[in-house]
Order: structure tokens, then sequence, then C-alpha cells
């Protein structure tokens, strides 16, 4: 894609997943409604009129399971950009299109910020100031919750293989992201 910081495969049928139908059928297909909603459930703690950031958020289908929440997306692909913006017309949603760094232009603090799948499409550097730049915007009480694909020991066969072939192509250790997130948190779990 080109974008600062970005290591992801774009050839072939990576392409494909550039267009918002194909990228949000690829989603359902792999049952992220259900990851989404235990992600919520198990990590995020929400309460109604929370400020909520997805930073990377894709075509925002996070977006349904999150509730009664002040949503602000940032989105670096324009075609998922005007996706949600078509989707989201006439409502409280927020959409910013933008990479990372697009993050030091949002106003205020956020009580929740989440990065799913975001940062094995970032190489060390980006991912390092998109964390930063995250805890920046951070509540005090807040929290950052970051999901994402990585490499651990007694990993099957399948879900090695398709974190290899993933998109991002700097897919992580899984403490290669604690790694990365602890000058920038003071808790990490």
């Amino acid at each position: 894609m080109g974008r600062e910081g970005s290591i992801e495969r774009t050839g072939g049928l990576y392409r494909i997943l550039e267009s918002p139908l194909p990228y949000t059928l690829f989603q359902r297909v792999l049952g992220a409604s259900r990851v989404y909603a235990a992600l919520v459930e198990r990590f995020l703690d929400l309460e109604p009129g929370m400020r909520v950031l997805d930073i990377g958020a894709g075509t925002a289908t996070l977006r349904p399971v999150l509730g009664d929440v002040s949503y602000t997306a940032l989105e670096p692909n324009p075609s998922y950009v005007r996706t949600m913006r078509e989707r989201f017309k006439g409502g409280d949603e927020v959409v910013i299109e933008g990479t990372t760094a697009a993050i030091r232009e949002v106003e205020g603090t956020f009580d929740r910020i989440i990065m799913f799948a975001l940062l094995h499409h970032l190489d060390d550097t980006a991912a390092s100031e998109a964390l930063a730049q995250a805890a920046s915007v951070l509540a005090p009480s807040g929290r950052l919750v970051a999901l994402d694909i990585g490499f651990h020991p007694g990993q099957g066969v399948i879900a090695r293989t398709l974190a290899k072939v993933d998109r991002g192509a700097n897919v992580r250790p899984h403490d290669g992201y604690a790694t990365l997130a602890r000058p920038h948190f003071e808790t990490i779990r």
C-alpha cells in the first residue's frame, strides 16, 4: 500500500483485499464478528458514552458490537474510508482518513483505544510510534487493547502458515508486541 512504515504484501490475490466488499466478506468467513464480540466482552469493559478510538478500523465491522459509545475510526485505505463514511452518514461516528501518524490530529482523549490486527502491518519503528501516539491520547483511566496475529510456541501448523502468508508482512513472536508496548504503557497484559 506504500504507506510509511507499512510492511504489507499487496500483489496478486492480496490486492483483492484492498477493496471494501472482499475485505468485509473475508472478515466474515474468518468469523470476525465472534472474535469482535469476545474482544468487547472480555477486554474492553465498555460503558455507555465512553470515547473509543479504533486505529486501523478497516471497514469498521467492529462498530456494531461496541454499543452506545462515541466512536472514532482511523483508517489509511481511502476505499475503506469511503465505505465507512457512507455507512455512518448522518450518525455520530467520526471517520478520519490517515495513517497512524494522524493520531496526533484527533481531539481530546479516549477511554478505549483499539488496535485490532494492526501492528503486524507496521515495521518496528512505525508500530512503536503508533503505540506512543495512542498513549498520548489515552485518558488516565483508559485502556488500549491490541489484538494481533503472532507466532508462539506450540502453535498449530495451520495457524502458523496463515500467519506466515498474512497480508501484513511483519508478524512477530507473541512477546514481540509486548516489547514494543513496554516503553509507552505502565501495565501490559
